[in-house]
């Protein structure tokens, strides 16, 4: 395991690292995958402390709704962490499953869409997103 990331995930209270592999890169962000053993997770780069505090905002505000992954708090109890001037999240991974191309599947996405702008509309510590 690289030395940045063993640092990165002592901030964390997830256990033993028991792996530790690379996730195709998005747009923004470089993911990694982490096996502990208390779970599995996914440790993300961020591009500033704006998005740490409103990605951390916004798994707070829908928690209870899982429709998007938990953020998790670091030992400071902060939703995400800062090593050698970049910011990072670890939020709870989430097994990818197929989506159908149908009426059902889309009914649920607005359903989905819905709730998210219901929750966050009026959520004025939101930095960006």
């Amino acid at each position: 395991m690289n030395e940045y990331i063993r640092n990165i995930l002592g901030e964390y209270h997830i256990g033993e690292i028991l792996e530790v592999k690379p996730i195709n890169k998005g747009s923004i962000s470089d993911a990694t995958y982490i096996l502990s053993s208390k779970g599995q997770w996914v440790l993300r780069k961020l591009k500033n402390i704006e998005q740490g505090i409103s990605e951390y905002i916004i798994s707070n505000a829908l928690a209870k709704y899982c429709i998007c992954p938990q953020i998790v708090a670091t030992k400071l109890n902060i939703g995400y962490c800062k090593y050698e001037e970049t910011y990072y999240n670890l939020q709870a991974y989430i097994q990818p499953q197929p989506i159908e191309n149908n009426l059902e599947t889309f009914k649920k996405l607005g359903i989905t869409l819905g709730l998210l702008y219901s929750k966050l509309k009026n959520n004025m510590g939101l930095i960006e997103q």
